[in-house]
């Protein structure tokens, strides 16, 4: 299936794909995008196996986002802070690599060399196109890495976040904002 926008591929980035037997959930696609039509952020949580990655997966297919959708499905390897800005430039890098010159590589070894996650975030973001972040298994993410990401949707008003989780979360109290 072709997707109405572009999606990230890399080792966690990449839209999942929707099994056919899927129960579509055109409700919840609405709400998502009430939500993000007047928030920069949304938490959709609920237990494991709920159905909260098939339910954004065919959300961000259905054309629901606008512009191109970064999706993150986390795992312990790349909750990290770096680990995870590492991922984001990378997953970028291919769609970026026309405008941004050897910007992305340069933005990759700051990190590798201990840069400040933010101070290389700062640098690629003017060129991100309007993008809507989509974490699944955000409940991994704490402490720095959580207010990295509150920064980057802050000070980036064409960047968008869409967090799914299987327990409350420092995301819950961002989207009531």
């Amino acid at each position: 299936m072709d997707l109405p926008h572009q999606a990230v591929a890399s080792a966690v980035f990449g839209v999942p794909r929707v099994p056919r037997s899927a129960v579509r959930r055109p409700r919840l696609e609405r709400r998502i995008d009430e939500l993000l039509a007047v928030s920069d952020a949304v938490v959709l949580r609920g237990p494991a196996g709920a159905g909260k990655t098939v339910a954004l997966a065919d959300w961000a297919a259905a054309a629901g986002p606008r512009g191109t959708v970064a999706w993150i499905t986390l795992d312990q390897q790349h909750a990290g802070r770096t680990q995870f800005w590492r991922e984001v430039v990378y997953g970028l890098a291919g769609r970026l690599a026309a405008t941004a010159g050897n910007l992305l590589e340069r933005c990759l070894a700051a990190l590798d060399a201990g840069v400040d996650p933010r101070a290389v975030v700062a640098r690629f973001a003017p060129l991100i196109p309007p993008t809507t972040v989509v974490v699944d298994s955000a409940d991994l993410i704490s402490g720095e890495l959580f207010e990295d990401i509150v920064w980057a949707i802050q000070h980036n008003r064409h960047v968008q976040g869409v967090f799914a989780s299987r327990r409350r979360t420092p995301w819950s109290r961002l989207s009531r904002r």
